[in-house]
């Protein structure tokens, strides 16, 4: 799947807090809300492109066409629904990161945790329609796991 181009949705389960953070982003880029940050491994900073070494921050609560200098505000826990194909009841339980092939901010890329893939995004919690959708379980979670 290709990076975020639009915002997406955005729906989480109240029933946990989702901890609202805000982070500075490493480049003037345009955040979609909806999609997932990951912080910079030597600096801290968010980006939308992760690299293996990087981990999860959480996903983007806003739309922002954001410059170095601004601060972009970020779910970093809770359950969040997300379109993803990946999503079957086989890999209930199981760590979930963006794959390897595909490092962007768009959820729908989301797969089991593997080599080269940046750090864990969450466990999946529940399948709504098998291979089509589901809830992930963003507090917990590995930073890396790079093999």
């Amino acid at each position: 799947m290709a990076t975020l181009s639009a915002d997406i949705e955005y729906r989480f389960d109240p029933r946990w807090p989702i901890g609202l953070t805000q982070f500075a982003p490493t480049t003037a880029d345009t955040y979609f809300r909806g999609g997932l940050a990951h912080q910079v491994d030597a600096t801290g900073a968010l980006t939308l492109t992760p690299a293996d070494a990087d981990s999860y921050a959480g996903v983007v609560s806003e739309h922002k066409v954001a410059t170095t200098s601004d601060l972009i505000w970020v779910a970093t826990a809770g359950r969040w629904y997300f379109a993803c194909a990946n999503f079957t009841n086989a890999n209930i339980g199981l760590q979930f990161a963006i794959q390897s092939g595909d490092l962007t901010d768009n959820p729908s890329t989301l797969d089991l945790q593997s080599t080269g893939d940046a750090g864990t995004c969450g466990v999946l919690w529940k399948v709504v329609t098998t291979a089509t959708d589901g809830w992930l379980n963003t507090d917990i979670r590995i930073s890396h796991a790079n093999a």
